[in-house]
């Protein structure tokens, strides 16, 4: 007979039993050992199950003043550029068109245009895309951005488990419908301004399965959209979550006029602060459980640490802010995050510019890091309405995105138009300070970290703690790559080469290889096509420059040596 598996555990229990009853062994001291025996066989199995709570962000997409594109807005911040302006003169001249009367407008972040639109690419009539708001319009749009910058194409998200999460402030739509444009309101104008149909337009389109919802906390919406979406992620309502926000302002005239910054500068906790500056803009994120985004070779901006959410509850008004219930939220979000806080060395911060609200959020930063640290001015706060505006219920997102920004390039850009403290602020006993001009993110010894705060008018407060993404896992060949592109039309291929050709310009620490691969696995494949064949990023920009002359109709120059290419113009 073949030998029999021994149990262990069960042979130790009969030798420890014996020896009870031969009373060489005390019954107190038999429990004992058995307890530990049972804690030390349950370890391993509780350590292979154990799964990391962090959430990465894979995919980020934005439109804010002055840019199109989280490069462009990078730039804009490091260059210490303030996007706040007069009304585009194109759209003024459409309001017009529309038979409506213009005033004096206010100055504000605006976008350059929000009536472009490809209804082909989502398979939408021309006309019922006509009657669409154009905050669903844009909204499909930067979801899709979003994730396409994650690597991933329609045909792989179709059907997917993926749950989308939108944060919008009803306030200004309140007071300016794109219904109102409109001559005819039958049904599909009504569904294309439906305010619940912007998350699930895109969950529609695509079928995907997992959670739709809007939220409105007023400033705070896309923070609360995110803590819906984590939550999510952590419960398995969904394996993916592509959260969103949106902030329009179709004609900006009588619209918050008194809580408009008189001369339409933000001054974030300076002494001449007197009001924010209301602006336009809508961002993207895609988030993924953290191990499943390692495990997918996913590029990583950065990791969610935690997140919470909490309401003032009674203060001396409806729209009073409390430095207690902001102290709460913070404290509760480091928790969550399991982090000492001392090792956060930036917060971006709600910082809207007035006199007695920015006072209020230092005051919660202060009392919540003095309960764990003396420490003082280690921690660099900035606000980025000093640059864009308040983009309102998506001002978390714009804070989130430039976080993640300024942890891949290391850099912290400064907050602008800070010269003299807000004298309610006393920051040389503060472990903050103010970012007042470009610099270096050191690391301190730990990986870096942040927070970001999010409050509103409607009480509810929201921080979130992010970590830089781990360090990845370097692949090296010595084969030459293949890099594909393709379009619709030959004006799309062209419009992509020079997005790709800017991407290498702006990103050079993304690899060829991961740039290559994502171009073949992760994009649609259209009927103009090109290809090229090249042994590193030098090579690949030199082929971009070479189709982009192609396409224009230029003589093409020779290309450079190691360099191979081939257009499809024609299937």
């Amino acid at each position: 007979m073949p030998d029999e598996k021994i149990d262990i555990k069960k042979e130790l229990l009969h030798f420890l039993l014996l020896k009870v009853k031969e009373k060489e062994l005390a019954p107190e001291i038999v429990k004992q050992f058995l307890k530990e025996i049972n804690k030390a066989a349950d370890t391993p199995k509780k350590q292979e199950e154990q799964k990391s709570d962090d959430i990465a962000i894979i995919g980020i997409s934005c439109r804010f003043p002055d840019a199109d594109c989280p490069e462009e807005f990078w730039d804009n911040l490091v260059s210490g550029k303030v996007s706040i302006g007069t009304f585009p003169e194109q759209r003024r001249e459409d309001y017009e068109r529309v038979g409506q009367k213009t005033k004096g407008t206010l100055k504000g972040g605006y976008l350059e245009s929000v009536d472009k639109f490809d209804p082909e690419y989502f398979n939408i009539p021309p006309a019922v895309a006509l009657n669409m708001d154009p905050y669903h319009r844009i909204m499909l749009e930067i979801f899709v951005e979003a994730i396409e910058e994650a690597g991933y194409c329609r045909s792989q998200i179709k059907g997917s488990n993926m749950g989308v999460f939108v944060g919008n402030d009803h306030s200004h739509r309140l007071m300016n419908s794109y219904l109102s444009y409109l001559s005819n309101t039958d049904f599909t104008a009504i569904m294309g301004s439906w305010t619940g149909v912007l998350a699930s337009r895109i969950a529609y389109l695509f079928n995907l399965t997992g959670p739709a919802l809007v939220v409105d906390s007023g400033c705070s919406s896309s923070l609360l959209a995110l803590d819906h979406a984590v939550k999510a992620l952590k419960e398995g309502d969904c394996e993916t979550a592509l959260v969103g926000g949106i902030n329009l302002l179709f004609y900006p005239t009588g619209i918050n006029e008194e809580t408009q910054s008189p001369d339409s500068v933000v001054r974030a906790f300076d002494q001449e602060a007197n009001g924010t500056v209301w602006s336009e803009g809508a961002a993207s994120i895609l988030l993924k459980p953290l191990d499943k985004a390692i495990k997918d070779k996913d590029h990583i901006h950065g990791v969610i640490k935690g997140i919470a959410t909490n309401n003032d509850g009674k203060t001396n008004g409806l729209t009073a802010p409390s430095a207690k219930a902001q102290y709460d939220v913070i404290i509760k979000a480091w928790e969550r995050a399991k982090i000492l806080p001392e090792t956060i060395s930036y917060i971006e911060t709600h910082g809207t510019g007035t006199r007695l609200g920015d006072p209020i959020e230092v005051k919660g930063l202060t009392d919540a890091f003095r309960k764990y640290t003396n420490k003082q001015q280690f921690c660099g706060i900035g606000s980025v309405k000093t640059n864009i505006g308040h983009t309102v219920g998506v001002s978390g997102l714009a804070s989130i995105i430039k976080v993640l920004l300024c942890m891949e390039n290391k850099m912290l850009p400064a907050s602008k138009n800070f010269k003299v403290p807000n004298p309610y602020i006393n920051f040389i006993n503060s472990p903050v300070y103010v970012v007042d001009h470009l610099m270096q993110w050191e690391s301190n010894g730990h990986s870096r970290r942040a927070g970001v705060s999010g409050f509103s008018l409607a009480g509810t407060n929201c921080h979130v703690v992010l970590e830089e993404a781990p360090e990845p896992t370097k692949v090296s060949t010595n084969r030459p790559e293949v890099y594909v592109l393709s379009g619709r039309t030959i004006d799309l291929l062209k419009e992509d080469a020079y997005k790709q050709l800017n991407s290498i310009i702006r990103q050079p620490h993304v690899s060829i290889g991961d740039r290559c691969f994502t171009a073949a696995t992760g994009r649609e494949h259209y009927k103009y096509r090109a290809a090229i064949i090249c042994d590193d990023l030098k090579g690949l920009k030199a082929g971009l420059k070479t189709l982009i002359s192609l396409l224009q109709g230029d003589k093409v120059e020779e290309a450079s040596q190691g360099i191979q290419l081939q257009v499809y113009l024609k299937c």
